[in-house]
């Protein structure tokens, strides 16, 4: 078999082993709050009211922290295909394929001789395969940025087509930029670094084509424009907020500490890196060597495309481990370099044909992530949003509305139980935003709404949040529906106060 047929066929099966990573499990776990359930409810709220432009928790809550790209591919995947957890975690499966095919593409310039290996490395990843089954906005981020980046090579091999390719790169920036912001720029730093690298300050210039650049601008920032126009105090809130006090402070309360990047980030470039850290990867051995100016030197004269992908993944690390806010699966987009860097240490390695023992070892690699695909939608806990609405459905089937009173609202309940979900009373959020809309509301919205659950502090939100609160309304008897469980209905039979709807009457 000659080479070309050889690589045809490895690129045929990683294709097809990355469709099975993608969709094995997909919609057998339940929703995990907070995040799977915020996002879910955001996108239940836009197809409830025909409001695409305002991402909301429900008709008093906004949420802003995000533009609105990942919302609407799970309100789209639920249109088309249901209420469910498979419908809700399809977008986030065909980005993690796509971005699988892109690396299938970056193969055949940084591996030619095996352009499927850093596909196969990158999507055989713990954090790469489990991340697909997260509903998050960084598995969209990934695919947008390794567009952005295969778009950028292009331009620089085909010189010819160069504007063409930029403005593709452009385009896939707006795209990320729409999924998640500011931080979807951050390839922009090793673009512009060997840019200025091969041909000065005056090539690195050259990267922002005005055309490109209205691009982009059209794409990913027509949606924080047309809100700051309806809301002038949003523009505190993007550029102060959500920027300004993510880079600089600690008010966000997401591992600030001067240890945090430690304690979030190197356990996640660890498992980043299973299970092939355990081949003794030679790229890691000399990174060490990179504090030197000489070794970067000698590496750029002999070694450019390594230059390249290790720029690509530490520009934006260094801006992760700076900035005052941080999360997991911040890193989840440079999975991408790091397996073509660890394909490339590893292809002169593999025999050719592939050995036995290879084929053998693989497929156990592919298995075992299966396996902890599988043993993910087994898991429960406190935040099983799924658990939490079945006991909800036994002891308060009629619930109209869920109010979460001094305790962070469970907003994956709305997926289950269909009914709107706020949080009232005092919010756990630091968000300017989250407090002005959730403060002195308890009372009012018992009142309006009579088949209301107040869910309080209590069994119910797991055992960490005892003891049990009773919520306080002046003239309002609450009674709980099971002892120390922290959920209350009112008694309006021994309560002073009518509700508003029986006020009406």
């Amino acid at each position: 078999m000659d080479h070309a047929t050889s690589s045809s066929r490895g690129n045929w099966l990683v294709a097809a082993f990355l469709l099975v990573m993608a969709f094995a499990f997909q919609g057998s776990r339940p929703l995990f709050d907070p995040d799977e359930g915020r996002y879910t409810a955001v996108a239940l709220q836009m197809l409830d009211s025909g409001n695409w432009l305002m991402p909301q928790f429900n008709v008093y809550q906004d949420h802003l922290t995000k533009p609105p790209m990942t919302y609407w591919a799970l309100a789209a995947s639920m249109a088309l295909f249901g209420q469910n957890e498979w419908a809700a975690r399809l977008p986030n499966a065909l980005a993690f394929w796509l971005t699988g095919l892109l690396v299938l593409l970056l193969g055949r310039r940084f591996v030619p001789d095996r352009p499927w290996l850093p596909a196969l490395v990158w999507g055989s990843g713990v954090v790469t395969a489990l991340g697909a089954n997260v509903i998050n906005t960084d598995t969209l981020l990934a695919l947008f940025e390794t567009a952005a980046m295969v778009a950028w090579l292009r331009s620089r091999d085909d010189p010819a087509s160069a504007l063409r390719w930029r403005l593709l790169m452009w385009s896939a920036f707006g795209l990320a930029f729409f999924t998640k912001g500011p931080p979807a720029l951050l390839p922009l730093l090793p673009i512009v670094a060997i840019s200025a690298l091969e041909g000065g300050w005056r090539q690195a210039l050259a990267v922002f084509d005005w055309r490109g650049v209205l691009i982009f601008l059209v794409l990913g920032g027509w949606w924080f424009v047309a809100l700051m126009l309806q809301r002038p105090e949003l523009v505190e809130y993007f550029f102060g907020y959500e920027l300004r006090d993510r880079l600089l402070s600690d008010v966000h309360k997401r591992n600030s500490e001067w240890y945090g990047a430690f304690k979030i980030y190197l356990p996640i470039l660890a498992l980043m890196l299973l299970p092939w850290i355990c081949l003794r990867i030679g790229w890691i051995s000399g990174i060490w060597r990179g504090r030197r100016f000489s070794w970067w030197r000698q590496c750029w004269q002999r070694d450019r495309q390594r230059v390249v992908l290790l720029l690509w993944i530490l520009l934006p690390l260094a801006v992760f481990v700076l900035a005052r806010s941080r999360l997991y699966l911040y890193l989840l987009p440079l999975a991408v370099p790091m397996a073509l860097l660890i394909a490339r240490d590893l292809s002169p390695r593999i025999p050719a044909p592939m050995p036995r023992r290879w084929l053998i070892g693989l497929a156990l690699c592919g298995l075992v992530i299966l396996g902890l695909k599988g043993a993910g939608s087994t898991l429960t806990g406190s935040k099983d949003a799924r658990r939490f609405a079945a006991l909800i459905q036994q002891l308060a089937p009629d619930a109209e509305r869920l109010l979460f009173a001094d305790v962070t609202a469970r907003y994956g309940l709305r997926f289950y139980l269909q009914v709107p979900v706020q949080q009232v009373g005092r919010t756990h959020s630091n968000s300017p935003l989250a407090r002005a809309q959730t403060e002195n509301v308890l009372c009012d919205q018992v009142r309006a709404y009579p088949n209301a659950l107040v869910i309080t502090r209590g069994t119910a939100m797991g055992k960490r949040m005892l003891p049990e609160v009773r919520p306080e309304c002046p003239g309002i008897v609450f009674q709980s529906l099971q002892p120390d469980s922290g959920l209350w209905r009112v008694d309006w039979t021994q309560s002073q106060l009518q509700p508003a709807s029986h006020a009406l009457l």
